[in-house]
C-alpha cells in the first residue's frame, strides 16, 4: 500500500468537501492511503508547510477578506523551502 501526504489550503467548504470526496475516491480507485491534511487560512498554512507534503493543492484567492494574494504568499513560501525536497503544484481558481 503507497501512502501520500496532501495539503489542502482551501477556506471554501464546498470545495474542501469537493476535494475529500475526489480523495476518497481516488484512495478506492487504487488502493492506497492520502493523509489528507486541510487548512483554511494562511496562518494555518504556514505553520503547516514544512516540506513533510508531497503535494499541495492552493486556492490563490484565499481569505478574500485579506489581501488577496495569501494563495501566492503560501506559493512563495513553499517556492522559498522547496530547494530541499520538491512539490508538485496545482492551481486551482476557483
Amino acid at each position: 500500500m503507497n501512502n501520500f501526504k496532501l495539503l489542502l489550503i482551501e477556506d471554501n467548504d464546498q470545495d474542501v468537501n469537493l476535494c475529500q470526496d475526489s480523495v476518497n475516491e481516488f484512495e478506492s480507485d487504487n488502493s492506497c492511503k492520502i493523509d489528507f491534511v486541510v487548512c483554511r487560512t494562511l496562518k494555518e498554512a504556514i505553520t503547516k508547510i514544512d516540506m513533510s507534503f508531497d503535494g499541495v493543492i492552493v486556492d490563490i484567492r484565499l481569505d478574500t477578506r485579506g489581501t488577496g494574494d495569501e494563495g501566492n504568499e503560501i506559493l512563495e513560501l513553499i517556492d522559498k523551502k522547496k530547494n530541499k525536497n520538491s512539490y508538485s503544484y496545482f492551481y486551482c481558481n476557483t
